[in-house]
């Protein structure tokens, strides 16, 4: 291919930055700082956050006239606070300009505290739980927005429309084998009483726990996935098409090592974890479709009432219907287990992810094109940068 020697001008850069921002790779940008680039970002989330607060003083210290009266305090302190802040720091009320810095967070801790003494009896103990609850967001936020997680997930699903025969690959590989494996434990009397007795919010809490471990059998991976994509060896023609339909198409790609700090290690660990979370989910989802279906057809509510009498507990009839003669009964412990089947089944598939080699290529083999493309234009970008 024929390379053209181009400069990096703002536009380019700007646009750059934004193609690996709705990547999920914000912490391939240069100079990436949490001041500049995470807090700035953040902080139409921030005011939003801080305005909301102040509906804190609604409770049932106050009513009627003396309730509005201590929001419009509440208000006023706010505000008052705000203008005194800013101009302390030299700015105008409104003046968007530079970053946001320990200053701003500390306002955005310290402030709302103050506020929610006048909501309720136990000051002490509800300015300890809103300043905690405060630090506890600004983390959620500097992890979603740090590390692009929204754009991050919306890069993953994105993916499988595109990718659809690879998915279909997936999908030819991993149903058939985990439906042989788990069609035994969904005919079976004892987990559909469990589904019976159990509460929903233990049904929610065993799924959430065994797709937490699931998430680590991916996680274990994702450093030698990154490492393989930031390790290949790409020639020059190769390298150049990885840039085509980026910002940089006819930019000549750079043959620099590509050094990865700490933050940009783990963001890319995460495009990895997203990207295989994601196709696994899918597999779960159509797992728990087709027991649904399959229980309707061939579980009658005769069988289940069977093999739930005894426990003095009745079926949660959802729906009742009627295909070629055959009476239909969906319950909610059809949801509840073809849920647990389906995310039981998700977990092997992620063990497996990571064991077996055949399975890891199914997987990754899509993600390693993209991750490279990734590191491509990252190095290419940065070296313009720094030159």
């Amino acid at each position: 291919m024929a390379t053209t020697v181009k400069q990096l001008t703002a536009t380019t850069r700007s646009d750059v930055e934004h193609w690996l921002l709705r990547r999920g790779v914000p912490h391939l940008v240069a100079n990436y700082t949490a001041r500049e680039r995470i807090w700035t970002r953040a902080r139409p989330i921030l005011i939003i956050a801080l305005v909301m607060q102040v509906f804190l003083v609604f409770g049932d210290r106050f009513t009627g006239w003396t309730q509005l009266l201590v929001f419009l305090i509440a208000l006023a302190v706010v505000g008052t606070a705000w203008l005194g802040f800013r101009r302390w720091r030299g700015m105008s009320p409104f003046d968007t300009r530079g970053g946001v810095g320990w200053q701003q967070l500390a306002f955005f801790v310290l402030v709302p505290t103050a506020v929610s003494a006048l909501a309720g009896i136990g000051i002490a103990w509800t300015m300890a739980v809103v300043a905690l609850g405060n630090l506890a967001f600004l983390g959620l936020v500097y992890v979603v927005v740090g590390f692009g997680l929204l754009p991050l997930t919306r890069w993953a699903l994105g993916t499988l429309g595109i990718h659809l025969l690879t998915l279909t690959r997936l999908l030819a590989r991993t149903l058939p084998v985990v439906l042989v494996l788990t069609v035994f434990m969904f005919i079976n009397a004892e987990i559909w009483q469990v589904a019976l007795l159990a509460h929903w919010t233990a049904v929610v809490v065993a799924c959430g726990l065994l797709a937490v471990i699931g998430t680590l059998f991916i996680a274990i991976s994702a450093d030698d996935v990154v490492d393989a994509a930031r390790e290949a060896t790409l020639d020059p023609d190769e390298a150049e098409a990885y840039l085509v339909g980026t910002p940089l198409e006819g930019f000549k790609p750079s043959s620099n090592h590509l050094d990865l700090d700490r933050s940009a290690r783990i963001n890319l660990r995460l495009v990895v974890v997203f990207s295989i979370g994601v196709q696994i989910v899918l597999v779960g989802l159509l797992i728990a479709a087709t027991y649904v279906g399959f229980g309707l057809l061939l579980v009658p509510f005769e069988v289940l009432e069977l093999w739930g009498s005894g426990s003095g507990v009745e079926y949660n009839v959802l729906a009742e219907g009627e295909m070629l003669g055959f009476p239909l009964t969906l319950t909610a412990e059809h949801l509840a287990v073809s849920a647990l089947v389906a995310t039981m089944s998700g977990l092997s598939v992620a063990a497996s992810a990571v064991t077996d080699d055949a399975y890891a290529r199914t997987f990754t083999v899509q993600l390693h094109r993209e991750l490279r493309q990734s590191l491509v234009v990252a190095r290419t970008y940065q070296a313009h940068v720094s030159s």
